[in-house]
């Protein structure tokens, strides 16, 4: 047992560590994340029922996913390049600077093509409605995808603090505008304009900020080599996020809006068990490319090892608070929530496996393996909305509830068994 002295001057070297004090700073920033979202949600669901709330949550769904299709990966290159610290600062510049205006051009081409086709899209469909909520955050694309490369600058450069400044901006501009929409008794579709609002508002403060940074003299050969690099990882985030966001679409499509805003308050509080893990991803996705491209193996496993072990018992603690929690809010809404408490527990214990790898997500990127991470990304999309489309089609609310819990253990499994086999260490 250690005396204690050395458990004391073990705390604070833990405490002065950077990854510790990065670690903090994006906890502050999930802590506020996670504050505002519940509000964000618990607002709608008050003020415009489950329907509303389904509503929105169905248009963020597709926000998400068509914001990936309009990056190309760019920001996955900004991480890993900046991260392997071998490069000048002029360098890191222009690779900066290009990366931002290729990913404004694209994502504004793209978004603005979508937007068009959404006519069409309606006369064929015939939900008027829906499809003009959905396509109202399309206007906020160019400006979300260069903010995430401005947080791929920072975190890059392990510059953590101005990442968590980042998350938490967003949030509060995005929940000042909802509130003050709802309780001004607007539309939903007036309310999806906070996506708008709220990148827009931190786009101009994020080229404020970095203005020193910016530099056009960048040459055909970085962007073709940034481009080569994105596009290898750009499946595996495609998939990635169809992963995170394919259940909501897919039960909006055999449920009513209702019963779609009842799932998406469920997940929402589920998915918070990835609070802490997300952080962790965050802060060591850059200390793997680093540690990986010198080749310093071992040391990179030690603080993996260390790593595991804390997110054990965060997660767990997070576990039994959330069983708890999610009873006591749903008592304000009663009515509408009435029963769910099982179907939140199913999804619950399910999604509690995965957190517990969770952080380790990105790894396989930053390792420059980009083919094994595609595979499984893949294998859990095409599994994930089989099961989807199965059970929600024969067993409703429950059925959705019972697949996300399948697709959760199965994202555990072969995420454990691809690092370990890349990797040759545990990750739990």
């Amino acid at each position: 047992m250690l005396k204690p002295k050395n458990l004391t001057d073990n705390v604070k070297i833990l405490l002065v560590s950077k990854f510790s004090k990065d670690t903090v700073w994006l906890l502050m920033a999930q802590i506020v994340l996670f504050v505002c979202g519940f509000f964000l949600n618990f607002i709608i669901v008050y003020k415009s029922g489950t329907a509303g709330l389904g509503l929105f949550n169905k248009a963020m769904a597709f926000y998400t996913i068509a914001s990936i299709f309009c990056a190309l990966g760019l920001n996955n290159t900004l991480i890993k390049k900046i991260a392997e610290k071998n490069k000048t600062l002029n360098e890191e510049n222009t690779l900066f600077t290009s990366n931002i205006f290729f990913t404004f051009l694209v994502s504004a081409f793209l978004s603005t093509g979508f937007i068009f086709l959404n006519e069409i899209a309606t006369n064929v469909l015939g939900i008027k409605s829906i499809s003009q909520a959905i396509v109202i955050p399309f206007f906020a694309l160019p400006f979300f995808n260069v903010n995430k490369n401005f947080m791929a600058f920072y975190s890059g450069k392990r510059d953590q603090k101005k990442v968590a400044t980042e998350r938490i901006l967003r949030w509060l501009l995005l929940l000042g505008f909802v509130v003050t929409t709802v309780l001004s008794g607007q539309s939903i579709e007036v309310v999806l304009y906070c996506f708008l609002f709220s990148e827009g508002c931190l786009f101009f403060f994020n080229i404020y900020s970095v203005r020193k940074n910016i530099d056009f003299n960048f040459t055909r050969a970085q962007v073709k080599e940034n481009f080569a690099f994105g596009l290898k990882t750009y499946i595996s985030e495609i998939v990635s996020v169809m992963n995170a966001n394919i259940d909501i679409i897919i039960v909006g499509i055999f449920l009513p809006i209702e019963e779609l805003g009842i799932y998406s308050f469920i997940v929402f509080f589920v998915k918070t068990l990835a609070v802490f893990p997300g952080l962790i991803m965050q802060n060591i996705n850059p200390v793997v490319s680093e540690f990986w491209t010198k080749g310093d193996v071992q040391e990179l496993k030690e603080k993996i090892g260390k790593i595991k072990k804390v997110n054990f018992y965060i997660v767990g603690a997070q576990f039994l608070v959330l069983l708890m929690a999610y009873k006591i809010v749903t008592s304000f809404i009663k009515e509408e929530f009435a029963g769910t408490y099982i179907y939140f527990v199913i999804c619950l214990t399910g999604y509690l496996f995965f957190a517990l790898v969770y952080w380790s997500g990105g790894m396989l990127i930053m390792m420059g393996k980009n083919k094994e991470n595609n595979i499984r990304t893949l294998m859990v999309l095409i599994l994930c909305v089989v099961l989807q489309l199965i059970f929600t089609n024969y067993f409703g609310l429950l059925g959705s509830c019972v697949a996300m819990f399948l697709c959760s253990i199965l994202n555990y499994f072969l995420l454990k068994i691809m690092i370990n086999k890349t990797f040759k260490t545990s990750i739990i």
